[in-house]
């Protein structure tokens, strides 16, 4: 017979509680999602947990820290050595058109990533304030990779509990 849905999610809770105060200090930290800058992948009010590698691979979700005490979340679409640039409301790669998005309407010259540099991009780039503002992210900046959805955000609904431990992509 299977548990009663309360019993589940308290023991859900119980042990998202136990992981964020064991693991903090080894394996990473829970990281609550600020605004929309990610959406659709994360929602305002998600919260993360976040691992403390600082490698970073294009495609992956990232926390970095923009100023000191704020965290800032990121998808790397490029890294050391590739050349980005912003033109025609498109991001490029290595001359490779990456995405296409109304809200990437600011030009900017083709600059190439020094070592240890990463260029972020918000997956919502109208609500983002990212490497397009910022500059590249330096790998000493980088807190961690996004590796899941603790407890999601949004309205109430099997949707909301669809994302309950999904990786963060």
């Amino acid at each position: 017979m299977p548990e009663p849905r309360p019993r589940r999610l308290l023991a859900v809770a119980a042990g998202l509680i136990l992981l964020a105060v064991l693991g903090r200090g080894l394996l990473g930290r829970p990281v609550r999602v600020a605004s929309g800058a990610m959406a659709p992948a994360l929602l305002p009010g998600d919260l993360l947990w976040v691992d403390r590698s600082t490698d970073a691979n294009p495609g992956e979700i990232v926390a970095w820290q923009r100023q000191p005490g704020e965290l800032a979340l990121g998808r790397v679409v490029a890294g050391p050595g590739q050349v980005v640039e912003v033109a025609d409301r498109s991001l490029w790669v290595d001359g490779q058109r990456v995405v296409t998005d109304p809200g990437l309407s600011r030009a900017s010259p083709p600059a190439r990533l020094q070592s240890g540099e990463f260029f972020l991009l918000g997956d919502a780039p109208a609500a983002a304030s990212d490497s397009r503002q910022w500059g590249p992210v330096r790998q000493a900046d980088l807190r961690g990779r996004a590796r899941c959805i603790l407890w999601p955000s949004g309205p109430r609904g099997p949707g909301r509990w669809q994302r309950l431990l999904q990786g963060a992509r």
